[in-house]
């Protein structure tokens, strides 16, 4: 047996080991089960929290770690006012959410009028009587995975200041979800369209970077298609389109420099004050003809 052949068992062995509900009544809970990307003997979501299936009470339920306490209170808060788009929120523990496991399928056509359909939604829930968000997209998820590649671009002074300059706490009055990618869409068997990875709900004030992350993946022209229909009846300014434009070189410079793509990350953090525009997922001439 070679070398590559052993690993793989090993690496076959370990996953069937991720399993820690051994015990009846873990934690309160049966059947433990992480579920993600492996990261070493844990599951974590891309914010690095941890996320696990299990059963409680009789039914199959989804378990995953807010940002802070009051994270989860406001994630339970949002998750009221849309009791038809969230999976419904079964207890809180802490930072800890427990929500019903929702079945479905993904979607399979009209995906970015989906996705759009979706965070105008989110975007338009009264922000009136929410608790404090408990997290910030920006300054607790974006900022810490592009530190170190700032810093060794020699510009770690800069990126307080600038986050702080392009969101600033004050004036965020939309409630923001930069995770509405197709995978966190499902239909269920009733034909409702859930969003099922609510782990970075917040406030902002940049629902554009939200329509950024949704279509990020997406073929070029299927992105060109849904920019055309988002922008068409979204107020859009030029100081929208240049911090938009900004925060994504942010966020797409740290996802490359996590991945190790120190080359992409470099190049992106050297346009940020020259045409930082060039690296939104659409043209940005489609955002400035809706001004």
């Amino acid at each position: 047996m070679g070398l590559g052949q052993i690993l793989a068992r090993a690496k076959q062995r370990l996953n069937r080991n991720l399993n820690i509900g051994h015990s009846p009544s873990a934690f309160g809970f049966e059947d433990i089960r992480p579920i993600g990307n492996s990261q070493g003997s844990s599951i974590a979501n891309k914010a690095g929290r941890i996320v696990l299936r299990a059963r409680h009470k009789g039914q199959t339920v989804k378990i995953y770690e807010a940002f802070s306490p009051e994270h989860a209170q406001f994630i339970l808060a949002v998750s009221a006012k849309l009791p038809d788009l969230f999976p419904r929120v079964l207890e809180v523990r802490d930072a800890w959410i427990v929500t019903e496991w929702i079945e479905g399928q993904r979607l399979a056509e009209d995906i970015g009028y989906h996705q759009i359909k979706v965070l105008r939604r989110i975007h338009g829930v009264a922000v009136e009587g929410l608790p404090p968000a408990g997290f910030c997209y920006i300054k607790d998820f974006i900022l810490p995975r592009c530190r170190r590649a700032m810093s060794l671009a020699a510009t770690q002074e800069k990126i307080d200041f600038r986050c702080l300059e392009i969101d600033n706490g004050a004036t965020c009055t939309t409630v923001m979800h930069p995770d509405i990618s197709p995978n966190n869409l499902v239909r269920t068997p009733e034909g409702e369209i859930k969003c099922i990875d609510n782990e970075l709900l917040c406030f902002g004030s940049a629902p554009l970077l939200d329509f950024c992350n949704a279509v990020r993946n997406m073929p070029k022209d299927q992105r060109d298609e849904a920019a055309k229909k988002w922008l068409s009846v979204s107020s859009t300014t030029s100081q929208m389109i240049e911090n938009t434009a900004k925060l994504w070189i942010l966020r797409e410079a740290g996802a490359a420099f996590t991945k190790g793509d120190f080359t992409h990350s470099s190049r992106m953090i050297a346009d940020l004050e020259r045409c930082a525009e060039r690296w939104l997922p659409f043209p940005a001439h489609m955002a400035r003809g809706s001004e």
